[in-house]
Order: structure tokens, then C-alpha cells, then sequence
């Protein structure tokens, strides 16, 4: 609760700061908080003092990667038969071997198994128990899930993902679809303007961010002279990390800088586009909005619904940029669902409680995912 409570005190102090709130008034909301946060604590203590640690807490993970392998080969003979119908008289390999395949697959198997199949397992399970980390699970059944639904900071960090999204993805995709647009064309230097593209995209992104620390510095960024010059000195010494006006517009700008791989992506979808479709549209007058529209998106169409996945997969996870840049500040404008997660976590040692929190931004990701799908059941 220390840690919880150091937050609050911070936050407090940075609305006090900003003038977005009196003394007292930041110190009532800070109490009110972590009044909360202390009896909830209370209250999971004295739920999970009731349930005793139990055996089968941690046999469940092994249990239900069991289950899991048993649909799999359930499946897979019921498959196994419906070929061997289908391939009746047909010879057969003379090495067919269903226990070399499953030899020869076995290091992969094991790898997904212990490294990929057994933590998500493990985090089903903890997401109904109070966990700490440092002491034994304890079963507390749907209470992480019930304190999410009251719990202030969760829909604050949703909210400010929702926002990310909503700007970062189409914008990211927009600029990508414009660079890709550009070099596409036969210009002089246009491998030297691609690699200017993509480099960024190499950048480490804790390194991009302490770049851009420095860019949008208030007093010594490069951005605020530019703006100074351009303006002749209307416009300077903006706070775009300091005020929680331009806080998230700035990190929403700062992502536009890294879409190199989804330009090369679409650069390569846009050399594909046969040229006699462009040939045939310049004969019946078409401009060039007219062959972007109705030629070079409808074919481009699966290129840009993969990277609208992986966009939304990006989006919704966002993490180390603005917890490099920001640490969720100013007064929480910045805060972030996967911040909430990890602070859970490793800070506050509420390990079921941040899995509980992974597999509802699991069934966020899983949502966005099925609605993009069936958008592109029509459009693609």
C-alpha cells in the first residue's frame, strides 16, 4: 500500500501544481483514494485469510495445459480418420510415422509448453487468487474481477488507451499510406528517401523516447524554437510534456515517427498493383485521387487490414514510450492500461490482480480484433 500511497501523494501534488485543483481539495480526493484502495486491501485480506493456500492451485495450470492437449488430439484423430476416408486405396509413405513426427516436433512442443502454454495457464488461474508473489496464492474467486469494475484508476487507464487508439492507429496508418504513396513514385534518390523512412523504425524505443524527451523539451526542444521562429515568438516554451492538454497529443504525434515497417509493407502491396489498371485509368481521364481511390486501395485492401491487427494488437498494449517519457503524468493524463498492469505487478505485488486485468485486455484485444474481421468481411 506504501508504494500506492506515494502515487497518490505525487498525483496530488502535480494537480496542485497545474492549478487544477486547491490544497485541500487534492488532499481530500488523494485520502478519499487511498482510503479506498486500503479498505479493498483490508477486505482481500480477510477474504483470502478464509481460503487457506490449496494444492490444487498450482496443479491447475498443468491440468489445464492437459485439457488443452487432449482436445488437440481429439481433434487431430478425428481429422486422422476423416483423411483416411478421403485418401481410401491411395499408398501410403513407406516412412509415415505419427511418433517420428511428434519426435522430431518435440523441442517445439516442449518450448511452447513451458514458455508460452504454462504462464498463460498460470495467469488463468491467478486471476482468481490474491497473490503477492512473496507468499502463497489464495483462492478469492471473482473478487479481482468485481474490484476492477469499482476501481478508479483501472477505468482511468482505460479511457486513456481508448484515446491512444482512437487518434494513434488511423493516423499511423494514414501516414504510412502517404510515405508508401510518395516513394513509390520514380524520383531520383528514392532508396536514400525509403532508408530515411525506415531508419526510424530501427531506433530502440527506449532511445526514441529519450530523443524525443529532448525535442519537446519545454525550455531547450527543438519543436518550441521551430514554433518560436515560424510564429516570431507568438508561440513558445509550450509544455507538451508537462501540461495534460498536450501530454497525449504529443505522445500520439511522437508515434507517427516510427512506421517504417508498416510504409515497407505497403510500399511493396503498391508495386503488386498492376500497372495496366493505372494505364487504363489515365486512357478514361482518371486524376490521381480517382486511381488512389478506386485502384490503389481496393487492391491494397488485405495489406492494410493486416496492418490494421497488428496496429490495434499495438495500440491497445502501449507501454515504454510513455513510461520513459511521462510515468503516466501529468495527473494521470498519460496513464496508460498496461502501466496500471505492470504497477500492479511489480509494484503494488498484486500479481492476480494484474493477471485478472491481462485477460480483460485480452478479451479487449479479442473484441477490437472480431470487429475489425467482420469489417473486412465486406470491405477487403
Amino acid at each position: 500500500m506504501w508504494q500506492q500511497y506515494r502515487f497518490e501523494a505525487y498525483n496530488a501534488f502535480e494537480r496542485i501544481w497545474l492549478l487544477q485543483a486547491t490544497p485541500k481539495d487534492a488532499l481530500r480526493e488523494a485520502t478519499a483514494r487511498a482510503q479506498r484502495a486500503w479498505d479493498r486491501e483490508r477486505e482481500r485480506r480477510a477474504r483470502a485469510d478464509e481460503n487457506p493456500p490449496s494444492p490444487w492451485i498450482g496443479r491447475a495450470p498443468i491440468l489445464l495445459i492437459a485439457g488443452m492437449a487432449a482436445a488437440v488430439f481429439l481433434l487431430g484423430r478425428r481429422e486422422h480418420e476423416k483423411a483416411k476416408v478421403i485418401l481410401a486405396g491411395r499408398p501410403v509413405r513407406a516412412n509415415a510415422s505419427l511418433l517420428k513426427g511428434l519426435l522430431f516436433v518435440s523441442p517445439w512442443l516442449g518450448g511452447l509448453a513451458v514458455f508460452v502454454l504454462y504462464p498463460i495457464a498460470s495467469s488463468a488461474v491467478l486471476s482468481f487468487c490474491d497473490y503477492s508473489v512473496l507468499t502463497e496464492a489464495r483462492f478469492v474467486g471473482l473478487l479481482n474481477y468485481k474490484d476492477l469494475l469499482s476501481d478508479e484508476l483501472f477505468w482511468t487507464a482505460l479511457k486513456n488507451t481508448a484515446y491512444y487508439a482512437s487518434f494513434a492507429l488511423p493516423l499511423g496508418l494514414l501516414t504510412a499510406f502517404f510515405w508508401a504513396l510518395m516513394l513509390s513514385s520514380s524520383v531520383r534518390g528514392a532508396g536514400l528517401y525509403r532508408t530515411f523512412v525506415f531508419l526510424p523504425s530501427l531506433t530502440p524505443i527506449v532511445a526514441s523516447a529519450m530523443v524525443w524527451l529532448w525535442i519537446l523539451n519545454a525550455q531547450y526542444g527543438v519543436l518550441n524554437h521551430v514554433l518560436s521562429f515560424l510564429t516570431f515568438g507568438l508561440v513558445h516554451h509550450v509544455p507538451w510534456l508537462k501540461d495534460a492538454r498536450y501530454a497525449m497529443p504529443s505522445l500520439i504525434f511522437m508515434s507517427l515517427w516510427s512506421v517504417g515497417h508498416t510504409v515497407v509493407i505497403m510500399l511493396a502491396a503498391m508495386q503488386e498493383v498492376p500497372t495496366v489498371l493505372y494505364e487504363a485509368a489515365d486512357i478514361d481521364g482518371a486524376n490521381l485521387w480517382q486511381k488512389v481511390r478506386h485502384i490503389t486501395v481496393p487492391m491494397m485492401a488485405p495489406v492494410l487490414y493486416f496492418n490494421t491487427i497488428l496496429g490495434i494488437i499495438g495500440v491497445v498494449q502501449v507501454f515504454a514510450t510513455p513510461y520513459v517519457m511521462t510515468s503516466g503524468g501529468p495527473t494521470r493524463s498519460t496513464y496508460f492500461y498496461a502501466m496500471y498492469l505492470y504497477e500492479n505487478a511489480f509494484v503494488f505485488l498484486r500479481m492476480g490482480y494484474a493477471c485478472a486485468m491481462a485477460w480483460i485486455l485480452f478479451l479487449v484485444i479479442l473484441g477490437l480484433t472480431g470487429l475489425a474481421m467482420r469489417f473486412a468481411r465486406r470491405e477487403v
